[in-house]
């Protein structure tokens, strides 16, 4: 498995899990609802779009693209998860304010 690809695996996999645990705890009440940490875990998913893309360009025509790709899409899946969560702070905010 390529250094690259082992990269990506370890910057995508906590983003939707902190995410989440961020959310409940919002929820909880136990943080005060801010954009700054979901502003701040989408950075994950970034950097290992960036570090997909520079893999992409260095391997071949021969070498299978496959893998790269659906790290790709997985990494902008997580992005757009991150609309989502800012939706949801959105509102918990706004709550507050009420």
């Amino acid at each position: 498995m390529p250094q690259a690809v082992i990269w990506q695996l370890v910057l995508l996999l906590p983003h939707p899990i902190l995410t989440l645990l961020y959310l409940f705890a919002v929820r909880a009440g136990r943080v005060h609802p801010s954009f700054v940490p979901v502003g701040a875990l989408v950075l994950l998913p970034l950097l290992s779009t960036l570090v997909g893309a520079a893999q992409l360009r260095r391997l071949d025509d021969a070498s299978p693209r496959g893998g790269q790709i659906v790290l790709l899409a997985l990494a902008a899946l997580e992005m757009s998860f991150t609309v989502l969560a800012m939706a949801v702070v959105g509102f918990a905010i706004g709550l507050r304010s009420l």
